[in-house]
């Protein structure tokens, strides 16, 4: 069980570890029942339960063709920040929240992403979810600063 921040940190790499391996179990068992993911760009879009914060990762892993490289995990007794980058390619069609749907664009690049994660009972209460809108879209062929975050 994760009890304190050292295990918590263990823990929270293991998750995102496994998001990349597209291990979809092991995030569920982490995620309390009454789990919430707040995606702040999106204009604060909740999506609620297990299954609704599995439905956000997934789509935003499948499109993009996401992986993900945590730079830092901090915690303490009953939060986690973690701050990574997600590398990926729009490689199919892209769902916005409104339901539009973006085409593939074939454009690669990466997003600097922040999630702070919130502890109960050792599982996974809330995630807001914080990340560069512009990069994102520029992935998607309608960004408006094309050059930004290049290096």
């Amino acid at each position: 069980m994760a009890g304190n921040a050292a295990d918590k940190e263990k823990l929270t790499r293991e998750i995102y570890d496994a998001y990349n391996k597209g291990d979809w179990e092991v995030i569920q068992r982490n995620l309390a029942d009454n789990a919430v993911l707040t995606a702040m760009a999106l204009g604060h879009k909740v999506y609620k339960g297990p299954s609704g914060v599995l439905e956000y990762m997934q789509n935003h892993k499948k499109p993009l063709n996401l992986s993900i490289s945590v730079q830092q995990v901090v915690s303490c007794e009953d939060a986690t920040v973690v701050e990574f980058i997600g590398k990926g390619t729009h490689t199919a069609p892209y769902t916005m929240p409104n339901g539009d749907v973006i085409p593939p664009s074939g454009k690669s690049g990466e997003v600097p992403i922040c999630h702070v994660l919130k502890w109960k009972n050792d599982k996974i209460s809330e995630i807001h979810t914080y990340f560069d809108l512009t990069s994102l879209m520029n992935i998607m062929g309608i960004g408006l600063y094309e050059d930004v975050h290049r290096h």
